[in-house]
């Protein structure tokens, strides 16, 4: 969860240390921590002019106003920091994407860590309720994927697939198959978690099929958390862009992922706009086939939700835990009417929507 924004003194903080030994002479006036966890520090640093940005560090978006008087340091992970680098400094400049400067990675001081430096795009956030938001996403997301196929064979970032979430099946069967997380349930709570572990067995016994899916669809670069905290609007040369931020979670694979974000109304991204990109670079493909690949990407987000929820019962979290199971068995439910081992002709047709009972 993010904390609240605070200002720090100068002197201080490591991201100023960051920004000195990338040469930069121009000294910012503050440093706001914008979030502060264990595993992540991202920090605002606020110049009184703008600070030069030289390339080949800075490379500048294509089509993208300079960021401005601020810069962002970001502490993370150091297999992190070096994914999210690939893809600001080599990926999306390649690929002509509206893109932040990157001005480089340094070395933490805990070597497990390292910071990211990048240009600051704002807070003009994506709004979901913006039709002319969901427009530009929508096209964004399109051009990011059809024009990433060929890049998306590099090994410099791993595989966003189906191999990528099997062992989390295996890890949660076993989990739910400890009957102890039994031991404090009521009658319904066992329900529940019996639901959840038929579905898990069912994805596991339907592996195949799935597997068999996604090999036959196109495989692009994905982000793989596209939601309207990572999603910027920046002006530009031609007019409002996109500059899409947070790439820990990106890879390549199928772009499923990204894909389940058209189903509900939570980013709302515009579909039949993203499809004019799919129709012309994968006409084989209709909009069932889109539809079902999403579907797809709910697979894989709920496979990682179960496993990662799962170990609230292990840490004592009962009453949360199940609360989660419960919503999970509402969202197994929507997302078994469009698995790949069933056929569903409805996901072709127009007016095909996600189960009110879920998703809104």
């Amino acid at each position: 969860m993010k904390n609240p924004v605070s200002v720090v003194a100068l002197r201080e903080h490591q991201a100023l240390r960051c920004w000195q030994s990338l040469g930069n002479d121009l000294s910012p006036v503050s440093i706001v921590i914008v979030q502060d966890e264990v595993t992540r520090c991202v920090c605002r640093l606020k110049f009184a002019s703008e600070p030069v940005i030289d390339a080949p560090r800075g490379r500048r978006a294509v089509g993208v106003a300079p960021p401005g008087n601020a810069v962002i340091a970001k502490r993370a992970l150091r297999a992190d920091i070096e994914k999210e680098a690939w893809f600001y400094r080599d990926s999306l400049p390649a690929l002509s994407m509206a893109v932040i400067p990157f001005l480089g990675v340094v070395d933490d001081d805990d070597p497990e860590f390292a910071w990211l430096l990048i240009g600051d795009a704002g807070d003009a956030h994506y709004v979901a309720d913006d039709r002319a938001h969901r427009k530009l996403a929508a096209g964004w997301l399109g051009r990011f994927h059809v024009t990433s196929a060929e890049m998306s064979r590099s090994q410099a970032v791993e595989d966003r697939g189906p191999a990528h979430y099997l062992p989390c099946i295996g890890e949660a069967l076993g989990l739910l198959d400890d009957r102890s997380l039994y031991r404090w349930a009521g009658p319904e709570d066992r329900r529940v978690l019996d639901e959840i572990e038929a579905f898990c067995d069912k994805i596991s016994s339907n592996w195949g099929e799935l597997v068999r899916f996604c090999d036959a669809m196109p495989h692009t670069l994905v982000h793989g958390d596209i939601k309207p905290d990572n999603m910027l609007v920046v002006d530009s040369d031609t007019g409002p862009a996109l500059a899409v931020i947070d790439w820990h979670a990106g890879g390549r694979g199928v772009p499923a992922l990204d894909l389940a974000k058209f189903l509900g109304y939570r980013v709302g991204l515009d579909f039949d706009t993203y499809l004019d990109y799919w129709r012309e670079t994968w006409p084989q493909w209709g909009i069932g086939a889109v539809r079902r690949l999403g579907y797809v990407g709910e697979i894989f987000r709920w496979i990682a939700s179960v496993r990662w929820q799962l170990e609230d019962f292990n840490h004592g979290r009962i009453e949360r835990g199940i609360s989660s199971m419960r919503v999970y068995r509402d969202w197994s439910t929507d997302i078994e009417r469009a698995a790949p081992w069933r056929d569903n002709p409805e996901l072709a047709e127009p007016g095909w929507r996600p189960m009110d009972k879920y998703w809104t």
